[in-house]
């Protein structure tokens, strides 16, 4: 897998329904006739979030897919985990973000590490699982003239 690509979302729409991310904070930004907006989450019934006037101090998180992978699980004749194999194996969390793992069958099965997946497999399972990252903290970005500018000083 190539280098992977950060993609950002307002780290205030980072709660149960969180829409995907954008490739940038920009295509966060709508215009319209009265003026900037932060772009609504399209996972609710919001029409515009928050207005941006210049000055405007917005918080991101960003994300970044970090491939998938297949976890097989070998045990041995008493039943004890003797093994569980990651093809190919797990990334590494890059810096200043958590990695998580997802099943990809079951969106709602994360964890932040392989092991907590043994609990649910069975003798010689496979699961296929996605891996992503995810900012340990958001970053900032000033709104000014139509843009976000990193804050100096802050971010990854």
């Amino acid at each position: 897998m190539s280098d992977p690509k950060r993609m950002w979302m307002p780290a205030m729409y980072g709660d149960e329904q969180v829409p995907p991310p954008r490739d940038k904070p920009d295509a966060w930004i709508h215009r319209d006739n009265i003026g900037f907006f932060l772009a609504a989450n399209e996972l609710t019934d919001d029409v515009l979030g928050p207005s941006l006037i210049n000055g405007a101090v917005v918080a991101f998180d960003w994300t970044m897919d970090l491939g998938t992978a297949k976890i097989t699980t070998v045990y041995n004749e008493t039943d004890d985990l003797n093994e569980a194999v990651c093809t190919p194996a797990a990334p590494a969390a890059p810096q200043c973000g958590y990695l998580f793992i997802q099943d990809m069958n079951d969106p709602d099965n994360v964890h932040d590490n392989i092991s907590d997946f043994f609990v649910d497999m069975g003798v010689n399972d496979t699961l296929e699982v996605c891996f992503y990252a995810w900012s340990k903290r958001p970053t900032l970005f000033r709104f000014q003239d139509g843009a976000f500018l990193p804050i100096e000083g802050d971010g990854p």
